[in-house]
């Protein structure tokens, strides 16, 4: 079966935006696919939009026709561009009996809470898949409930391709830590968390409402950007910089990373706080890729998949995550990194995509069987 990869070309910026889609495209080449890219700018400004679709109508069925019948297609859910582009796509697709993959970066209507009436469409759109990846059981229930009738996949983690392999991550830190005499996590009694990501008020004011007293010997490593330091509450913290994605693990310095979302420290509340409840945020596999064990809330959707396989602590809010850290010993601690060193292989790896797509092969080959 003739496989491919249908995406429209993404800038790649200092920021995660663009990244888990450009390592799909990455590690699914590896899998025998072929990436078919075109190009849509999606203006602003009314004529150059139009212009730019008449270029699109125009230019995408050769990109189409590439494609061979009978093949499997892989499609990044959401479309970056209008929902005409994507029936425009499909049209063409269907014409040549191939099956077509929805892999799911984002459910908008979930994550902002959107009216019945745009959630039902949502669903409409995903329903004109063959099948569907979704994050994990959770977002799955969510979508079959809402009225997902497609067969539903879940990935469990997102991988995330380094430009080269990561050092040994365990052994390095492990064969320090296990040095100290004490429980303690580094050599001067300090333990450190790590955020990375979007560090603006906008998109993570919790981390404005970090005070000393908060975070008592604990430090806070800050890496990302539009970082705003007149904001900030506490003094004990440290911002590392701008990197690159591909970069980033090897450059961060810390014991635990911190996946939190919203404007609180008391829970994680508003459209991005509560999302977590659903999604599998990107960050995980940062963290992962890093070797690095995580801190995050109790009721988000991760929090299984951290318990069972102990790669980190979970907390009700962050004004107990002090504590929390401080309970952790230097035994219990490299566990967490043992643990999670299997992740940061698989996940930098392609294991997670290259696995379901071979699930996805197997079903369409049952459906053949059966036909």
């Amino acid at each position: 079966m003739d496989k491919y990869v249908l995406e429209p070309q993404i800038s790649n910026l200092f920021h995660a935006g663009s990244k888990a889609r450009e390592d799909v495209n990455y590690f699914l080449k590896n899998n025998g696919f072929e990436v078919l890219t075109f190009k849509v700018n999606d203006s602003k400004k009314f004529l150059k939009k139009l212009k730019n679709y008449i270029n699109f109508f125009l230019t995408s069925p050769g990109v189409v026709r590439k494609v061979q019948p009978n093949s499997l297609v892989l499609i990044q859910y959401p479309y970056p561009h209008r929902s005409i582009v994507l029936t425009s796509i499909f049209r063409r697709l269907m014409r040549k009996n191939v099956k077509v993959v929805a892999l799911v970066h984002d459910i908008d209507t979930l994550r902002f809470q959107r009216p019945d009436e745009e959630i039902e469409k949502e669903i409409q759109r995903l329903n004109s898949f063959h099948h569907v990846i979704s994050h994990n059981p959770i977002m799955t229930e969510w979508l079959t409930n809402k009225g997902l009738k497609k067969n539903v996949f879940n990935l469990e983690v997102f991988d995330y391709r380094m430009n080269n392999l990561a050092p040994n991550f365990l052994t390095e830190f492990g064969e320090e830590l296990a040095s100290y005499p004490d429980e303690s996590l580094a050599t001067n009694g300090t333990k450190s968390l790590v955020f990375a990501g979007n560090l603006s008020m906008h998109k993570s004011k919790f981390l404005y409402a970090f005070t000393d007293e908060i975070l008592k010997d604990l430090s806070l490593n800050l890496y990302g950007i539009e970082f705003d330091d007149t904001s900030i509450n506490c003094k004990n913290y440290s911002y590392k910089g701008v990197f690159k994605p591909d970069e980033l693990p090897r450059k961060m310095e810390g014991h635990f990373g911190l996946i939190w979302d919203g404007e609180e420290l008391n829970t994680c509340s508003g459209h991005f706080g509560q999302y977590l409840r659903f999604n599998n945020p990107h960050k995980l596999s940062l963290y992962m890729a890093a070797g690095m064990p995580v801190v995050t809330w109790k009721n988000a959707a991760i929090a299984d998949l951290i318990s069972k396989n102990r790669i980190g602590i979970l907390v009700d809010s962050l004004t107990e995550i002090a504590d929390a850290i401080s309970e952790v010993s230097n035994e219990q601690y490299l566990e967490m990194k043992n643990n999670i060193s299997d992740f940061n292989k698989k996940v930098t790896s392609g294991h997670y995509i290259q696995s379901i797509i071979r699930k996805i092969e197997e079903d369409f080959s049952e459906e053949n069987k059966n036909v």
